[in-house]
């Protein structure tokens, strides 16, 4: 060590300081004057100004791009490498990364740590594109690019002033490369990761058996490849995906939904309604799967156009609804995946018992409107009712 700390000392003395060329006892405003820095600490490790140049000279460093805040110590660094006779790199310093307050991200916060944005499901490749995007600017369409992409268009052109970092784009930027990811269009094995995180955090929150009451012996995988197709269940991470995912393994959308009379308030289709959805009930097992399902519906709504002309405008509310119904009994009538797609992800022992309490319901609602009316007058004495009144659509006209 008193070897190197001497190559260090001779090294330095290269170096120019004030004074050199003139009387040391006389110093002009114009003169060069720097810092006297410590370089090997008393406990003979060395200090970051001479670790840093070091390093990058042995790691062959060209470029150093780094904060504003590092600019002074910049003729130091360039001073060493000169001593060593060594050729320094191209630095560039660009503005700080701040907060929303304007303090600087710091790791000891746990805001630039990237072991944390990994325990938080964010994809290395959405950290990669929210990185590079801070400060910088592109001429691209699009703010979503992978490695390669970024490699290929990315410049030194950095904005002026600090930036500050708003994580809402890294959401933004993780949902898209999830959907990539989702797609297969990132790889097999990133996908297959995806399907892995998320059966991982099902079985955690709903635990075995329940899962395997939903499968109902299919593969877990499977369905969770499914489930990563339906794109209108955003992808942030496996919790909150899975936390999306409460229509299809709990009741708790059905419990919470609103009033049948709501969705389908004419009454005289469901005896219809019930008819329609019962054809469901003939899919065999081996094929409830999405397209198998999709078709019926096809099928389905070809023989519901051959009535008599007169009810072609009850047919075309009867599609309608048959949806609206179907959407209720089995997703509670929250927004998802369309119905054929749903039904696939359910499972045929759950659709069925769905629909079944659906069909239930109507028949529920026509005993309670075809109930007798009572009109229950106080007269002195005595009670009047009256009978029975029939359901009627409402552009029925009443009976003479």
């Amino acid at each position: 060590m008193e070897k190197a700390t001497s190559f260090v000392f001779e090294c330095l003395i290269s170096i120019p300081c004030h004074g050199t060329s003139r009387n040391l006892k006389k110093h002009l405003m114009d003169e060069p004057v720097f810092d006297d820095p410590v370089l090997i600490k008393s406990d003979a490790f060395p200090t970051y100004h001479f670790a840093n140049v070091v390093d990058d000279k042995l790691m062959q460093i060209t470029h150093v791009i780094r904060g504003t805040e590092w600019m002074s110590s910049t003729p130091l660094h360039v001073a060493l490498y000169k001593a060593f006779q060594w050729t320094p790199p191209r630095y560039g310093h660009v503005p700080l990364l701040v907060d929303q307050n304007g303090h600087k991200l710091s790791k000891r916060n746990m805001d630039s740590d990237v072991a944390s944005f990994r325990e938080k499901g964010v994809f290395a490749e959405a950290l990669t594109n929210f990185a590079a995007l801070l400060g910088w600017s592109h001429q691209q369409k699009s703010d979503v690019m992978d490695l390669v992409q970024l490699e290929e268009i990315f410049s030194l052109k950095f904005t002026r002033g600090n930036t500050i970092v708003a994580f809402e784009k890294l959401h933004y930027l993780q949902e898209k490369h999830a959907l990539a990811r989702r797609r297969g269009l990132q790889g097999e094995e990133k996908q297959n990761q995806m399907i892995r995180d998320v059966s991982v955090e099902l079985l955690n929150v709903h635990g075995a058996g329940s899962i395997m009451n939903f499968l109902g012996g299919r593969k877990l995988q499977d369905v969770v490849a499914v489930l990563l197709h339906v794109d209108s269940i955003p992808y942030r991470d496996a919790s909150q995906f899975v936390s999306d995912l409460q229509l299809f393994f709990t009741d708790d959308s059905l419990r919470s939904r609103k009033p049948l009379q709501d969705v389908v308030p004419e009454v005289v289709l469901y005896p219809d309604l019930r008819v329609a959805v019962s054809t469901l009930f003939f899919i065999p097992e081996e094929y409830w799967n999405e397209a198998q399902i999709s078709h019926h519906f096809k099928e389905l709504a070809v023989n519901l156009g051959r009535g008599p002309e007169e009810a072609q405008h009850n047919t075309a509310l009867l599609k309608q609804r048959l949806y609206q119904f179907l959407r209720w009994a089995l997703l509670g009538g929250t927004n998802g995946p369309h119905i054929p797609q749903a039904m696939a992800i359910l499972g045929r022992k759950i659709s069925e018992t769905r629909i079944r309490d659906a069909i239930m319901a109507t028949r529920e609602i026509e005993n309670e409107s075809t109930s007798a009316k009572v009109d229950v007058a106080t007269i002195p004495g005595k009670k009047q009712e009256r009978g029975w009144q029939a359901h009627r659509l409402p552009s029925q006209a009443a009976p003479s």
